[in-house]
């Protein structure tokens, strides 16, 4: 192999790794973020509320699930019991539910949540608001509107999804919370996805 071969494959492979790194980073995200949907949710009363008035009032942890799930009952409740380490760590806590008003006002007085509660009767903003189809889900967005992260599932990993995302963006650590072993956000994937494009290429690049 040629000095001047070499040289091309290295400048090829730094090319490579410099727009999949940039693909990978907050950067990127900030450039192509996704956001939360302009749509009308009501509060337990039936009053209707744009989803991003709701999230302009602060940096919004909303908890995702359907009342009708019992895992996501499950989750609700323990979502409510952190609120006050959600809110040390700079965020509101709010829970966004599916299903009719009605019903979605039976199961809260049921479960006895004290967070703000939202109702997505027909499911239109939650359908926008999610890349997969999974309940129940954490997202982060901020005060513009710009969803900061989603990480799904609930169960034993709830605890640890939520001290996951406490801990990337919070100003300052929350408590630790003991859990299982907690599901990786897609930004995590990313990253890793980044690493794993650079090597193949790498290899691809030098391989005589």
């Amino acid at each position: 192999m040629t000095d001047t071969t070499s040289t091309t494959r290295l400048v090829l492979l730094v090319l490579m790794s410099l727009v999949v790194l940039l693909w990978a980073s907050p950067l990127f995200s900030s450039l192509f973020a996704a956001e939360l949907p302009d749509l009308d949710v009501t509060d337990l009363w039936d009053y209707p509320r744009r989803l991003r008035s709701i999230a302009a009032e602060g940096s919004t942890l909303f908890f995702i699930c359907d009342p009708d799930v019992k895992e996501c009952r499950e989750g609700a409740v323990f979502f409510d019991s952190r609120v006050t380490s959600i809110r040390e760590a700079g965020f509101r806590p709010v829970l966004l539910f599916s299903g009719k008003p009605a019903d979605v006002r039976s199961a809260v007085l049921k479960m006895g949540l004290d967070s703000p509660v939202y109702v997505d009767e027909h499911g239109r903003a939650i359908e926008s608001m999610m890349e997969q189809e999974v309940l129940p889900a954490l997202l982060l967005a901020e005060g513009s509107g710009e969803v900061l992260d989603v990480v799904y599932g609930g169960g034993e990993s709830l605890a640890g999804n939520i001290e996951q995302i406490l801990a990337l963006h919070a100003a300052e650590p929350p408590p630790p919370i003991p859990a299982e072993p907690q599901k990786k956000s897609h930004r995590t994937y990313k990253v890793l996805a980044a690493l794993a494009v650079i090597t193949a290429v790498g290899i691809i690049i030098f391989a005589d």
